[in-house]
């Protein structure tokens, strides 16, 4: 009988690399971490720029109720995972600077595979125990739907679950994406002090002829924030992206600095008032959500954007030699980069272009076999079929990642070449959001997505841009096109078709 697989992600530019690490951890660590008992087997499926995951939803769910036990039997689980995670992002940025710093290009082949080598480690290292809270909270047996109707159970204002249960679970430590935001704001207030600056960059139209000063600023948000949106294989946003940025927030910059500055502190608040009234085994349950929140988001941007942004380097590098684009290169396996390197077996350019096309990955019980071609599509019959049962359909239910009500215009925006139509005010809908769509999500009325939980991206970033989101849909970019007039209540969770 061959294995079914669940749908958990449909995404756009996502390569062969780093991706395929992820089934070290699903395969041999998940299954010590199980006590010998799970391998995670699933289902890769990449076409293009698009990537279509799944695992066996029984090995999946069946992790993340294994690991549940084990929170709910061991008060410092939770703790010790975050402790590890916050070890590993110490270690990924040592590597970081330190790559960033080496030149690449008069090494040996030996010495280029040190590097790949103590990358692949460290990223293996750091998600050892990453996969925990997806494992938990991302499967159709989510914790979080779980913990909220148990919620829903203690509260006088069950009318505003979603909305309650949203800023209950929203994390308070600092994310980079908080920590850019922060610094968008303070380059404004202090440009705002010195009328001249001030002037010249409300009059500018474009980045051609800005004062040094200003240049400098934005080169500098550049460096320290632009490889938050390189994702896997992307691009960083540069001095353009953030000009726009300050452009769309230069109205009472002050204002908007103190807000920021002050809002955890009145939502620290609220969580403590509202926790103290709930049981304790809820509040263990609601406490690990949102440090699965933090810890889940910041190993995105330290693990994934900045650790790829920086291993371009190498992939652009690596594809020098062999001749072909830093984005083939990505669709090696690890064993095949280190017999080229190591042992001088030179891959084959137009496998890897025919991997690029499309490219399947099974993995069962630990072991990998993969195929190309039309090979490869077939295995996409293996996914499960989501019903999405859209004829006649004027509604959509999901969860609320941030509360809030508005209208608007749909457009779908799934990969990079999706941002063009995209304006100031519409509604985007999305698959599942990454850091290339980012730019979007910044000019976004509300945030709709097929896939995702509490712990999402589309989740993080709608809380941290106070933008009106629903989550875990599965049907909205199969019921929603461009050009639909929708009413978006994430109070309730609900998308009206209005026309």
């Amino acid at each position: 009988m061959k294995p079914r697989f669940t749908i958990l992600v449909e995404d756009y530019n996502v390569p062969l690399h780093p991706w395929i690490f992820w089934n070290e951890v699903f395969g041999d660590i998940n299954y010590e971490l199980t006590g010998r008992g799970i391998y995670v087997d699933n289902l890769y499926v990449f076409e293009k720029e698009k990537v279509t995951w799944g695992p066996i939803h029984e090995r999946f769910a069946g992790s993340g109720n294994y690991f549940e036990k084990q929170m709910n039997n061991d008060d410092k689980f939770v703790s010790r995972i975050v402790s590890n995670q916050l070890a590993s992002f110490r270690k990924i940025n040592i590597f970081v600077n330190k790559l960033l710093a080496a030149d690449l290009r008069k090494i040996s082949n030996k010495k280029l595979f040190v590097w790949y080598d103590e990358f692949h480690k460290t990223w293996v290292d750091c998600g050892r125990l990453a996969g925990i809270p997806p494992y938990m909270d991302m499967s159709d047996d989510k914790l979080s739907d779980r913990v909220k109707i148990s919620l829903g159970k203690c509260l006088k204002d069950k009318n505003n679950l979603e909305s309650i249960f949203s800023r209950l679970t929203t994390p308070l430590g600092d994310t980079y994406l908080y920590k850019e935001q922060i610094a968008v704001l303070s380059c404004l207030v202090n440009w705002k002090k010195k009328a001249e600056v001030w002037g010249a960059f409300i009059k500018s139209k474009a980045t051609n002829g800005l004062s040094k000063e200003i240049l400098r600023d934005l080169n500098k948000l550049a460096k320290n924030f632009g490889w938050m949106q390189f994702y896997y294989d992307g691009q960083a946003a540069g001095i353009e992206y953030y000009y726009d940025l300050l452009k769309r927030h230069k109205k009472n910059p002050n204002q908007a600095l103190l807000n920021k500055q002050n809002e955890k502190i009145t939502l620290k608040k609220y969580q403590e008032k509202l926790m103290k009234s709930l049981d304790k085994d809820l509040q263990k349950q609601i406490s690990a959500l949102k440090e699965f929140s933090y810890i889940k988001e910041l190993r995105k941007e330290i693990q994934i954007y900045r650790m790829n942004f920086a291993m371009q380097k190498w992939f652009q590098e690596a594809a020098r030699r062999l001749y072909c684009t830093a984005t083939l290169i990505k669709y090696l396996f690890p064993d095949e980069i280190k017999a080229w390197l190591l042992k001088g077996k030179q891959p084959s350019v137009d496998e890897l272009n025919k991997r690029y096309d499309c490219l399947a990955v099974l993995q069962v019980n630990g072991k990998e076999v993969f195929c190309t071609g039309k090979q490869a599509l077939k295995h996409k019959e293996l996914f499960f079929a989501v019903d999405t049962n859209i004829s006649e359909r004027q509604e959509l239910k999901g969860n609320t990642a941030y509360p809030g009500k508005v209208r608007g215009v749909v457009k779908i925006v799934n990969a990079l070449s999706d941002l063009n139509k995209f304006q100031e005010g519409d509604i985007l809908v999305s698959f599942s959001t990454n850091p290339s769509l980012v730019p979007a999500m910044n000019k976004a009325a509300a945030i709709i997505t097929n896939t995702g939980g509490v712990t999402c991206h589309a989740a993080i970033v709608s809380r941290e841009l106070k933008t009106p989101c629903i989550i875990g849909t599965k049907i909205a970019t199969k019921v929603l096109h461009d050009g639909d007039l929708v009413e978006v209540d994430a109070d309730k969770g609900i998308v009206k078709i209005i026309k």
